[in-house]
């Protein structure tokens, strides 16, 4: 028996024509590790406050025989003592903290007594869902936990959380991540919640072959309605014309009817009621079916205005080095060239996103070594912390680009018409991830610099940018700590920064 039911649960904002949910229905065991999946802006983060009872169902219930607990956790006074931070908002003692958080990393008596505002974001994840599963009584709801976290960080809090007893539900786009932690799924798909058993991979192959037989019955429909369509227009034209034969056109001079023939006017008659009830199956038909097909997700090829440029090196360094007072890492040397792609990793806190900013000249900072950007180079930038605001218009004006480019980036990238003309500042993260994407994309550039470009992105979209590198072969050099999507490039191509 579930100990979390979800009875014809449905949910709509205020002035939304389509409901998130319609009359959804899920039984969910306690012991349960599932991982929420769903497109931006469908209604993961909904459904949890749905949980958390923080919004009120339209229609339906949630019945729960426990304590739901929401991360990332609420923290009033970041420049507190860590242990101090937490204990404000949180019941938990410091050998209680201290115990759970040992378990994910050796430092914990010192990191508990340090702010809590100078952790790294790894150090502040960890603390956070160490509060949360000290306590076997409650059921966490974990959103995004490994966003700007390196691989290190992650494979600690994987290997944390797949060892707990007590169930969980997470929100993540980090399918290696998922892939330990997880032994159930939940996907979202326009208005309605699907359950699936076994990890992401186990879920991702279902779902193919779901859809699969979704898009084979789709072509039977097709043909069925088809001929069902070519036999109402044969029974209405058969109708029609023995009409004509029998009372003759009114609007043809001299063309008298036949005679009036009972047997063939109630015939046509026939004829006529059969067609429209076989037009009256074909609607009933796709009606039944397309709710089916809504679930199927289609996605476009991305586009870029890369522009090669005309030298073969865009980038190098040689025994580089960057700091203040000391390096942030050791000496680094590589070189990227036109059409090229480099993957830059390193632990959190080593200085990517650093050297990033470096290149861009948008800090001032001591260096030794070698380090040359093609002067004439135009570069796109996205930063891993989306800070626009305004519309997406405004956006479009204030930096010369096409807006009609920008818009259709969004809708293959999945984004909703409705939202479009929403203040950037009022979308969801992963929304306004697309429009900073969006942005760098239509941006003519021979160079790329994207950080953490991943985060916040539907998993269809993480699949959309690969295949778009793969295929353009625009220059760019890229910090990400997805293993998956490290593994997609030549280990050559791979550049860590270390200390």
């Amino acid at each position: 028996m579930a100990d979390i039911k979800v009875k014809n649960l449905t949910f709509a904002y205020d002035g939304q024509l389509t409901p998130l949910f319609k009359k959804v229905n899920l039984n969910i065991g306690l012991d349960w590790k599932l991982g929420l999946l769903g497109r931006n802006g469908q209604g993961k983060t909904t459904f949890l406050k749905l949980l958390l009872s923080e919004l009120v169902p339209n229609g339906g219930q949630i019945e729960r025989q426990t304590t739901f607990q929401y991360f990332p956790l609420k923290i009033d006074h970041p420049s507190y003592p860590t242990i101090m931070a937490i204990q404000d908002n949180y019941p938990i003692e410091e050998w209680e903290l201290k115990k759970e958080l040992s378990k994910m990393c050796s430092n914990s008596d010192e990191l508990i007594w340090r702010p809590y505002a100078e952790l790294s974001g790894g150090e502040q994840t960890k603390v956070q869902l160490a509060t949360l599963f000290k306590n076997d009584d409650v059921f966490p709801l974990v959103d995004e936990p490994t966003n700007h976290l390196d691989g290190k960080s992650r494979k600690q809090i994987a290997d944390y959380l797949k060892h707990k007893k007590q169930g969980f539900i997470v929100v993540s786009h980090d399918v290696a991540f998922l892939n330990q932690i997880i032994d159930h799924v939940l996907s979202i798909e326009r208005n309605t919640i699907l359950q699936f058993h076994g990890n992401f991979d186990t879920y991702k192959v279902e779902k193919e072959n779901q859809d699969q037989n979704y898009l084979e019955e789709n072509q039977k429909l097709k043909n069925e309605i088809t001929r069902l369509r070519e036999t109402a227009r044969e029974k209405k034209n058969w109708a029609v014309q023995r009409e004509k034969d029998n009372y003759g056109n009114p609007h043809v001079k001299g063309s008298g009817g036949t005679g009036h023939s009972g047997f063939t006017s109630a015939r046509a008659k026939r004829s006529m009621k059969r067609s429209k009830a076989i037009q009256k199956r074909i609607d009933q038909e796709i009606k039944q079916k397309q709710a089916l097909f809504n679930n199927i997700i289609e996605t476009s090829p991305l586009t870029i205005n890369y522009i090669p440029s005309r030298k073969d090196e865009v980038l190098s360094f040689k025994d580089f080095q960057l700091g203040y007072d000391f390096p942030l890492f050791d000496p680094v040397t590589f070189t990227l060239k036109r059409n090229e792609q480099l993957i830059v990793t390193g632990q959190n806190g080593i200085g990517k996103s650093t050297l990033f900013k470096f290149i861009l000249n948008l800090v001032q900072m001591n260096s030794t070594g070698d380090f040359h950007v093609n002067s004439h180079a135009k570069i796109s930038y996205l930063s891993q912390s989306v800070k626009l605001n305004g519309t997406i218009m405004q956006l479009a004006d204030q930096n010369g680009l096409n807006f009609n480019e920008i818009l259709n980036l969004l809708r293959k990238l999945g984004m909703p018409r409705e939202v479009f003309n929403l203040p950037i500042e009022q979308m969801s993260k992963g929304q306004q991830k697309k429009v900073a994407l969006a942005k760098s994309l239509v941006e003519p550039a021979n160079l790329y610099l994207w950080d953490e470009p991943l985060n916040y992105l539907d998993i269809e979209n993480q699949q959309q940018i690969l295949t778009m590198i793969k295929e353009k072969s625009p220059t760019m050099l890229i910090v990400e700590h997805d293993q998956k999507f490290i593994n997609s490039f030549d280990p050559q191509f791979v550049k860590c920064l270390k200390r």
